[in-house]
């Protein structure tokens, strides 16, 4: 018997929105680009709509894109210790984005060289 095939996953937009928003803060040396009000803007739309796959490295970047949400409103607030957890979310987002780079690579990198040897143990 053939092992079960798990169907490709099919990212939502907002997954897509989280995904891209999450991978340019993690892109950032600072937070002082202009565009980021409108990446943080994009991504707090998103989120609401982003539920949890069971997918875990997409799952971490819902998180981490969360923490950046929570992180943006301190530094606009100028809440105690916003640098900290703005570090902190920015840090959260190079781990997942690392994880999910790592997951979508595994997956290209299967379907372009098969190895059906491997497949089957």
């Amino acid at each position: 018997m053939a092992d079960p095939v798990t169907p490709p996953l099919t990212f939502s937009p907002a997954h897509k929105v989280v995904i891209d928003a999450v991978t340019f803060v993690a892109a950032l040396a600072q937070a002082s680009d202009a565009r980021l009000p409108l990446v943080i803007d994009a991504l707090d739309r998103a989120l609401p709509l982003a539920h949890s796959t069971g997918w875990p490295d997409l799952d971490r970047m819902i998180l981490a894109g969360a923490a950046i949400s929570r992180a943006w409103v301190g530094r606009r607030q100028n809440l105690p210790q916003w640098g900290t957890a703005w570090m902190a979310a920015n840090m959260d987002a190079g781990h997942a984005v690392t994880g999910f780079a790592w997951w979508r690579l595994a997956q290209s990198t299967d379907a372009l060289f098969p190895q059906p040897e491997l497949a089957h143990g």
